[in-house]
């Protein structure tokens, strides 16, 4: 006897949702310009709330200084936080 298992359903793509701008209170390194770009044309975009965009610019500011940070020791705490931030 075979089972059929069960498939996760699928979503379409996010394709009616405008990107936010970014704070321009910084100078934006080009790398983390173009995670926020790839966070707001991933399939999740279109299941955010407004209330979202807050972690996300808190976010994006971390993977900014992370591509910013000179020390091994910075690139590494901002790695983690950014790992935490993002599960």
């Amino acid at each position: 006897m075979t089972t059929k298992k069960p498939t996760a359903p699928r979503y379409p793509r996010a394709t009616n949702h405008a990107t936010p701008s970014l704070p321009d209170e910084r100078q934006w390194h080009p790398l983390a310009v173009d995670w926020w770009a790839a966070v707001w044309a991933s399939e999740m975009a279109g299941k955010w709330r407004p209330s979202d965009i807050y972690g996300l610019w808190m976010l994006v500011a971390l993977v900014d200084s992370f591509w910013k940070a000179e020390d091994g020791a910075d690139r590494l705490a901002l790695a983690i936080e950014i790992r935490l931030q993002s599960s």
